[in-house]
């Protein structure tokens, strides 16, 4: 579930054992909600090309390709050059991520101390080295929880790291861009 406000928390927290907070919302509005957390575990994501759309259409209906098209690499590209990767479900629909990759590496004590307990890493159509490699990364950044200037270093570092494999550049999403 994404779960956008206290009142869904408090609703679905009865049913559930763990809920993902939206993308969608601010380290503000995170917090916010976080503060009417009754003991469910939150989860975030934290890595990976954010989903843009959900169309319900294959987009690759009709169109005659040679082997398994369900599978990436497959991209739209924008007027200004940026590939947004598509991939296509189970059901037929068609998933247009985000040109650049969330990495919020570098706010894992933030996160913490916001109330997040389980960071995700989107891993959809990427290869198993890019997934092996970004959760080593992230479990050495989970040694740096507080918030210290030794920490930060090490989770700059560790920022460099991921962000040479991340596709398309890294964002902070609106963890931190979207207006309060």
């Amino acid at each position: 579930m994404n779960i956008w406000n206290h009142c869904s928390l408090r609703e679905f927290s009865k049913d559930l054992n763990r809920v993902t907070l939206s993308n969608e919302l601010s380290r503000k509005e995170l917090t916010s909600i976080s503060a009417h957390n009754r003991n469910i575990p939150l989860e975030y994501v934290i890595q990976g090309n954010l989903e843009s759309l959900v169309s319900e259409d294959c987009l690759f209906g009709g169109v005659d390709m040679p082997g398994n098209y369900l599978n990436p690499p497959w991209g739209i590209e924008d007027g200004k050059g940026r590939i947004f990767p598509l991939i296509v479900d189970d059901y037929t629909r068609t998933h247009i991520l985000n040109s650049v990759e969330l990495c919020l590496i570098d706010y894992i004590p933030a996160l913490y101390k916001i109330g997040i307990q389980n960071l995700v890493i989107d891993a959809r159509g990427k290869t198993s080295e890019y997934a092996e490699s970004m959760v080593t990364s992230y479990r050495h950044g989970l040694n740096y929880k507080e918030k210290t200037p030794e920490n930060i270093a090490k989770l700059n570092k560790l920022k460099v790291k991921v962000k040479k494999i991340s596709q398309g550049g890294i964002t902070t999403g609106s963890f931190l861009d979207r207006p309060d």
